[in-house]
């Protein structure tokens, strides 16, 4: 069968100046490929226009399936809108959606617009597979399916979880062929090249890498740790390194960020990874990864190692600089451990990205200072996230429950917007909150001459950056960095359908009548 997997468009350049593969996608793309299907990729975030040239693909393409990836809750809207779309050209296309958003809110997510046939639930290579299989054959039973939530008429049908694959060294090398990867713009093809010159990469030849699933951890704002089962299943230190061959030598890309929760969870396998990729001589590697603090101390010595072979920089969940707030996290760690990790850190000279979140019911303007004060003499980045308790989370039944979520749009749950509020800053004053002291770390003298003068060029680039991005949000004018992107309801208004937006700003095109996009000029 013909399957397109979507990446439907996202509106990333305004959180990181722009855009980079989805791990996941490639991933699933090369596992339905190795089982002989004839799989495209359409990542249309790098699309010149991204509705038109997904409607203009999916015309000419006439997928049999197609199957649409969403990595979080706050880009989940465009996936309900990408299935319209496929479902207005083509209303006998069968349309598969997946991610953990889609996998924590099955039901609502089918019932949004009716326009999604099936969710895949959880890890997708091997669900998607039998699906579609079940699908060639003209299957109409899908029940001994694991893994997936469906509706039989107005039935809500949900089988049986699907167990984890147990040897994700199983799976085969990403599908990054099946996506445009090139290092330069070509005007010719109409495609925004991949960049990410944010979190100290280099734009041009960064690229993300999953090399583990999960995390044991058992953090209660973690949508991903939910996801996994609390467990965690790594790759060996081959297969990592044959994937970085892969990407240096195929597609310039050498500048890796590991994207896995905790990259070295277990020991050995960095030391395994210290070796194979000593031993295989790659052109200009620089790398970094996500760690807990913990596992930082554990591996002192072995970042010495790293840094020879290209680690430049860490990143761990400082979170909260109150003990209290970490305790109601069930983050499992102590502020003393992290000041250790901190210190670690800078004395070996790497960059240093700290994870910050504010906006627990018990925050206060005093426990976001204390965290800024715990950072300021350490961090040379500072991730600064508004809590958000999304679904999948045990935050999210509760503040639901409790009925303390006050913002309902899911475009806005980005970590970035308060869609919540504390018991002492009302919602409509957080964002400004934060605001101040994020301003008051970045306009710091020491942080504006690190910024033109310090010898690290992956913490200059990165100032720099933040630079352009203060200066756009202040002047309003980040949405002229991403032109090739406009809401969906812009797009089906101008081709004259009616829209209406539900709460959740999901757009439903109400007017379908009997005409489709397919017979539509």
């Amino acid at each position: 069968m013909k399957i397109f997997i979507i990446d439907p468009p996202q509106q990333v350049f305004k959180y990181f100046m722009g855009h980079i593969p989805s791990p996941a996608v490639v991933q699933l793309a090369a596992y339905m490929e190795g089982q002989g299907h004839h799989v495209e990729v359409l990542d249309v975030t790098t699309f010149d226009r991204v509705w038109d040239d997904l409607e203009e693909r999916l015309k000419q393409g006439k997928p049999d399936i197609v199957g649409i990836s969403n990595n979080s809750t706050n880009t989940v809207n465009n996936a309900f809108h990408t299935a319209t779309l496929a479902k207005m050209i083509d209303p006998s296309v069968v349309v598969v959606a997946g991610g953990a958003h889609m996998t924590a809110l099955s039901e609502e997510s089918l019932r949004v617009n009716g326009d999604i046939d099936f969710i895949v639930r959880g890890e997708g290579e091997v669900t998607f597979t039998e699906l579609a299989a079940a699908l060639e054959k003209k299957q109409t039973d899908f029940s001994d399916i694991p893994g997936l939530a469906y509706l039989d008429g107005d039935r809500f049908v949900q089988t049986p979880d699907r167990g984890l694959i147990e040897d994700i060294d199983t799976l085969p090398i990403p599908a990054y062929h099946l996506l445009p990867m090139l290092n330069v713009p070509n005007p010719e093809e109409r495609i925004m090249p991949y960049r990410f010159p944010t979190l100290g990469m280099k734009p041009y030849e960064s690229i993300f890498v999953s090399t583990a699933r999960g995390c044991y951890g058992k953090c209660r704002f973690c949508s991903e740790t939910a996801f996994w089962h609390h467990t965690w299943r790594a790759r060996n230190a081959k297969n990592m390194v044959d994937e970085m061959e892969v990407l240096c030598r195929d597609f310039g890309r050498n500048n890796f960020y590991f994207v896995d929760n905790a990259f070295n969870w277990r020991r050995n396998r960095i030391e395994e990874f210290i070796d194979e990729l000593g031993a295989r001589n790659l052109p200009g590697v620089t790398f970094w990864y996500q760690t807990r603090v913990e596992l930082l101390l554990r591996d002192l010595d072995l970042l010495p190692k790293l840094k020879e072979l290209g680690l430049y920089q860490i990143s761990f969940g400082v979170e909260s600089g109150s003990q209290d707030i970490l305790n109601k996290y069930d983050k499992s760690q102590k502020v003393q451990t992290v000041t250790r990790a901190m210190k670690a850190a800078k004395e070996l000279d790497l960059v240093l990205l700290t994870n910050v979140m504010w906006g627990h019911e018990d925050d206060t303007p005093e426990t976001l200072l204390a965290t800024y004060q715990h950072v300021k003499n350490y961090a040379d980045i500072f991730a600064m996230q508004i809590f958000t308790p999304v679904p999948g989370t045990p935050y999210y039944e509760q503040y639901r429950d409790e009925g303390l979520i006050r913002e309902e749009n899911w475009d806005l749950w980005d970590m970035f917007t308060p869609v919540v509020e504390t018991r002492s800053v009302p919602h409509d004053k957080m964002l400004k909150t934060v605001e101040k002291i994020q301003s008051r770390f970045h306009l710091r003298p020491k942080i504006i001459y690190r910024s033109f003068f310090d010898r690290n060029p992956f913490i200059r680039s990165n100032y720099k950056v933040t630079r352009e991005i203060v200066k756009r949000t202040v002047t309003n004018t980040l949405h002229e960095v991403q032109t090739n992107y406009r809401p969906f309801e812009d797009y089906m208004e101008e081709r004259g359908y009616r829209v209406e937006k539900t709460r959740q700003g999901t757009c439903i095109v109400v007017d379908r009548g009997d005409t489709s996009l397919r017979d539509a000029g």
